[in-house]
């Protein structure tokens, strides 16, 4: 998977979930377990994926966009 021009990236479940800040724009989020199941996450797994959330979209306010 391309992350072009981005330094930010947060990742969960060996891959499973990743995040990341296309083009200093936009956060994507790909979540796939393998079969297409989806994926299950911890009560911890689930405040780090929202804690880098929160910390890029911080990111994307200060930067302006």
């Amino acid at each position: 998977m391309a992350r072009a021009q981005s330094t930010e990236h947060f990742e969960l479940n060996d891959g499973e979930v990743r995040v990341w800040i296309e083009q200093e724009a936009s956060i994507h989020i790909k979540a796939a377990a393998g079969g297409n199941d989806p994926v299950e996450l911890t009560e911890s797994q689930a405040r780090k994926l929202a804690n880098a959330l929160l910390r890029m979209a911080q990111k994307l306010e200060e930067s302006g966009r």
